[in-house]
């Protein structure tokens, strides 16, 4: 099995399938994959910071990301806490849209 970090974002690999039979005898077959580099150029930001809970709708928004895979998909995460953690955090579905609005309860939210 690959890990994720021995492959490089805009590199080629060739992944080849061997199988033999002893009664049918063998085959092959290759396919070339490149690995897209991932986007870049753009940020994401919360307006406003800050808020009243129940009551302010916070949007999370992305611009400017350029790729040379389109259209790209967005998913977006929050977390209760000040940092944001990815494994723990509560995800959007990916989606289209480049933004995201919502209300939170009471206490203090990382977004990313």
């Amino acid at each position: 099995a690959l890990s994720k970090a021995s492959l490089t974002p805009g590199s080629s690999y060739t992944i080849t399938l061997r199988v033999s039979s002893p009664t049918s005898g063998s085959g092959a077959t290759a396919t070339e994959l490149t690995l897209a580099l991932p986007p870049s150029g753009g940020l994401c930001a919360p307006s406003p910071s800050t808020g009243e809970a129940y009551t302010t709708e916070f949007t999370q928004a992305c611009a400017s990301w350029a790729s040379e895979e389109l259209p790209l998909e967005y998913s977006f995460g929050i977390e209760a806490g000040a940092v944001f953690t990815a494994a723990t955090a509560a995800w959007t579905a990916p989606s289209y849209a480049t933004a995201f609005s919502f209300i939170l309860a009471d206490g203090r939210y990382a977004a990313a």
